[in-house]
């Protein structure tokens, strides 16, 4: 007598697994695009504030001995600020996480400027003076504004997926260059 071959156990076979959908990178991409946009602001915001501090050092309207330290502790916080914002921002379009935090890190920094601008008496004179108050504002809820969008979950969905493709498939499911029906 012949054997047959066993019989396939029963049922159907597992369906295949598809890969997860793809997070939208529109968070990631407004949050690069802001962060550009808000270091621009911020560098120009510290220049003016230097300008400001070496203008106003012999013939402001009030003196005081603490507000220059915190003047140029805002300049400088801005410029820093402008610098972590275009390397975050850099880091968002090459797809790293560490780009959204460091566009969150940058973000942070001119909104407490910006609070700190209207906390402080003698700046607000400066502020005021200068009649920046507007722009003071303006840069501080673009601030606000990036911080959210660095730091929401979707924006790191979209900077930790990496596509996953089969074992064997380096080319992902394209066939490896030089094999295919077109070979000459």
């Amino acid at each position: 007598m012949s054997q047959h071959p066993p019989y396939p156990p029963g049922g159907y076979p597992p369906p295949p697994r598809f890969p997860q959908p793809v997070p939208s990178g529109a968070t990631a991409y407004t949050a690069a695009a802001a962060g550009v946009v808000l270091a621009i602001a911020c560098a120009w915001g510290a220049f003016v504030t230097f300008d400001a501090i070496s203008e106003c050092v012999g013939r402001c309207v009030t003196r005081s001995g603490a507000s220059y330290p915190i003047s140029i502790a805002c300049a400088v916080g801005l410029s820093v600020s402008a610098l972590l914002l275009l390397v975050g921002a850099a880091l968002i379009l090459a797809r790293q996480t560490a780009g959204a935090v460091l566009t969150g890190i940058g973000a942070f920094l001119p909104a407490v400027t910006a609070i700190l601008f209207f906390l402080v008496p003698n700046i607000r004179v400066y502020v005021a003076y200068l009649d920046l108050t507007a722009m003071v504002v303006l840069i501080g809820l673009t601030a606000l504004f990036e911080v959210v969008l660095s730091l929401l979950p979707p924006t790191f969905a979209f900077l930790r997926y990496k596509p996953h493709f089969p074992a064997g498939a380096p080319y992902g499911p394209y066939p490896p260059p030089g094999y295919g029906p077109h070979q000459v």
